[in-house]
């Protein structure tokens, strides 16, 4: 693939699988950082550029989407209220999303006709292209994180929305800072590089995160035992014990089937917003601005 005049850097990672007590250990020590200024010897990308591994694999690729209406008008998006419909708030994203999805075809064709062959089923909606879903960070940032539930052969795409300060994008791995602003996307592996963003100090920033979550990969499940089972007539319960028949179902009869199903009273975890986020990548971050649509520099 080419990448026509975009600069490319070649670093070494260290492999994906760090052992759990040293993913920790890295969180913890890059997590006292509040501004860029505060560290040193990293590269700060700022025009468009790539970094790959020592394979020429893509790690991060930085760039610019190609419709900037798109990019405005997603940016009045966020701003919804309770009575706004989710279909508009999809409908205001769909500009922005064909514009990832460009980026990603013409940099990744590849990765792009794998995903666009990926089935979600007969009636599920594909709102936001290839990607089978998007997060809306409203008015806050990420903590230091890997998501490791996202797919390892796939990229996930940012942008930042807003008019804001600070906020910058930080791989500690790459010893790379990314002061991300509008009408930019970033493209890099979620999964295998340790990210998180530095605090914003003036304004309101959103972020707005296409991924791909593992489970969509499907294909990767091992059947053989359920095959090799089927082929020797072999039945096993729920908890794969091997059993002599297994109960069916007479379709025939709805007898116990309409029984009136009673809800227990509402807890109040349920109903009560806390004040820390229970999402790891964000059980460190003080959310009463983004609650309150407070900007940075706003009092609460």
């Amino acid at each position: 693939m080419s990448f026509g005049n975009i600069p490319s850097i070649e670093l070494r990672v260290p492999p994906e699988d760090y052992p759990q007590k040293e993913k920790i250990r890295m969180i913890i020590s890059v997590r006292k950082w509040r501004s860029p200024g505060e560290i040193t010897g990293f590269r700060h990308l700022v025009n468009p550029g790539r970094v790959v591994d020592v394979n020429g694999q893509t790690l991060l690729h930085l760039g610019l989407v190609d419709n900037f209406d798109a990019v405005e008008k997603a940016t009045d998006a966020p701003q919804f209220r309770p009575q706004k419909c989710v279909d508009k708030l999809l409908c205001d994203f769909h500009p922005l999303s064909n514009s990832i999805n460009r980026f990603l075809k013409k940099y990744y064709g590849n990765l792009y006709e794998k995903l666009s062959k990926l089935e979600w089923g007969a009636f599920a909606p594909r709102p936001f292209g290839v990607f089978p879903m998007i997060a809306i960070n409203y008015n806050t940032i990420s903590d230091y994180h890997w998501d490791e539930n996202d797919e390892s052969n796939s990229f996930c795409c940012l942008v930042a929305l807003g008019d804001f300060e600070g906020g910058e994008l930080c791989f500690p791995q790459l010893k790379i800072v990314v002061p991300l602003r509008p009408r930019q996307i970033i493209l890099f592996s979620s999964r295998l590089l340790l990210h998180g963003n530095f605090i914003v100090t003036k304004g309101i920033r959103h972020g707005i995160v296409y991924f791909v979550h593992s489970l969509f990969f499907h294909h990767q499940r091992d059947f053989s035992n359920i095959y090799s089972d089927l082929k020797d007539g072999v039945e096993r319960d729920t908890k794969g014990r091997v059993v002599p028949t297994i109960p069916r179902q007479d379709l025939n009869d709805a007898r116990d089937l309409n029984n009136r199903i009673t809800l227990s009273p509402t807890e109040k975890s349920q109903i009560e917003i806390p004040e820390r986020s229970c999402d790891k990548r964000r059980g460190n971050i003080d959310l009463s601005r983004a609650r309150r649509g407070l900007k940075a520099e706003d009092d609460v």
